[in-house]
């Protein structure tokens, strides 16, 4: 039977929205950190940190897990990721984790809010090197605001970013263009969209850029479109195994699971479940993640197994209801949730860990660059060949990854990964 435990409360309010994230800082090396976005969502303000007013009213938090043990607010140990506690940046957009030359980096999408769920476009780019003390690189803005959020992507291979201006064109600079830009359209343009796009990231040098229907394969490395897919999804991820879309009706009903070749964005399986699965209110009140050939959905006490490769939907009850929030990257095996307030997109502020009965999962040691293979018992497992696949982006549903192969645990159980830079992930 899975669990649930409480680590900590952020917010006695059960109106807070996350925005859809909860992420692991496992890619920079800090495992038991996680980024926490939080606001009230009815109220706008009045929380327990002294953000009482429009627009200063977000919570940008680096949190460490270890730290937590029960905690209420207003006394949850954090760091403040922009400098301060209440902040004007709604980081609705994606958000992005980088290593460069050394240096550790989270950049932010989103924007500054205007009011009337609208916002400046931003592109921020924090150095995380000292987790404990984050310093702002660079704040580039737009010059108008609009009623959509950016997504922000970066290409190590490039040394590129790419985000959307208000004029809906997507853009690009180079990492010193974008710090010596003045203005988010200083940029240069790769191509102009009718609206807003989301931004899905399907390896280090490719991305999807588009919305239900339409989405461009953008080649990160070139700065250019190379291929438009004609795919009717919102939610599109990357596992080991393929590109996997989630097929919707008009009210949201996930209907089918089609399945791409991550090279060739060749059709090559789909799935017709057997019932559709509804959706929660708000529809974006799900939790989506994706391991090998198996898509996880997390619904408010419902957590849901598409198993693609056999064609079968399993179904587990939760104790409690969750939001949507969650970390994609298991931590220790488990999966760092936050519990549903007032609806399924907003959380009673409680962070929790969920846990599974059977798993095998890695302990990681950052000082020996090891990772143990252990059972839910914590012994270690030698011998044990598991996948290894490098997270290149940390978002609920968001993800991108670069296979990188199988390796064997050895009589200690354990596998060296010193060799490897970024968030892995370790698949049984």
């Amino acid at each position: 039977m899975p669990t649930i435990t409480r680590l900590a409360r952020i917010s006695n309010a059960t109106d807070i929205d996350p925005n859809g994230k909860l992420i692991s800082l496992a890619a920079l090396g800090y495992p038991n950190w996680v980024l926490i976005t939080w606001y009230r969502d009815v109220t706008y303000g009045n929380d327990e940190y002294g953000c009482t007013s429009l627009p200063s009213i977000f919570h940008v938090w680096l949190v460490d897990l270890m730290q937590l043990n029960g905690q209420t607010p207003p006394n949850v140990p954090h760091v403040n990721l922009l400098g301060q506690e209440c902040v004007d940046h709604w980081a609705w957009g994606s958000i992005v984790m980088f290593v460069r030359q050394g240096r550790k980096y989270i950049a932010l999408g989103g924007g500054k809010y205007t009011g009337a769920s609208r916002i400046i476009a931003r592109l921020v780019i924090v150095d995380v090197t000292d987790i404990q003390n984050p310093q702002v690189v660079k704040t580039l803005e737009d010059d108008a605001d609009r009623g959509f959020s950016n997504d922000v992507l970066y290409c190590p291979d490039s040394d590129r970013f790419f985000t959307q201006t208000s004029d809906w064109a997507l853009r690009t600079g180079t990492w010193d263009e974008v710090i010596n830009a003045s203005t988010m359209k200083d940029l240069a343009v790769v191509k102009t969209y009718s609206g807003g796009v989301y931004t899905k990231l399907i390896d280090r040098k490719t991305a999807l850029v588009g919305v239900k229907g339409s989405w461009d394969v953008l080649d990160m490395v070139n700065a250019q479109v190379v291929q438009t897919l004609a795919i009717d999804a919102w939610t599109v991820i990357r596992t080991s195994t393929g590109v996997f879309a989630l097929i919707e009706d008009d009210n949201r009903n996930i209907t089918a699971i089609e399945k791409y070749d991550p090279s060739t964005f060749e059709l090559v399986d789909t799935f017709t479940l057997p019932s559709p699965i509804a959706p929660p209110n708000p529809p974006w009140g799900r939790g989506i993640f994706g391991v090998k050939d198996y898509i996880y959905i997390l619904q408010e006490s419902t957590f849901y197994i598409v198993d693609m490769a056999n064609k079968t939907v399993n179904s587990i009850s939760l104790p409690s209801a969750l939001c949507s929030a969650l970390s994609e990257v298991p931590y220790d095996g488990k999966l760092i949730v936050t519990e549903e307030g007032d609806s399924a997109s907003q959380s009673n502020g409680w962070i929790a860990l969920l846990e599974f009965d059977d798993y095998v999962y890695a302990k990681y040691d950052p000082t020996t660059r090891k990772i143990t293979i252990v059972d839910k018992a914590g012994n270690a497992i030698a011998n044990h060949t598991v996948n290894i696949a490098q997270i290149i982006r940390g978002v609920t549903s968001y993800v991108g990854q670069d296979v990188i192969g199988s390796r064997t645990s050895d009589s200690n159980g354990q596998i060296d990964i010193s060799d490897l830079v970024g968030m892995l992930r370790i698949e049984p």
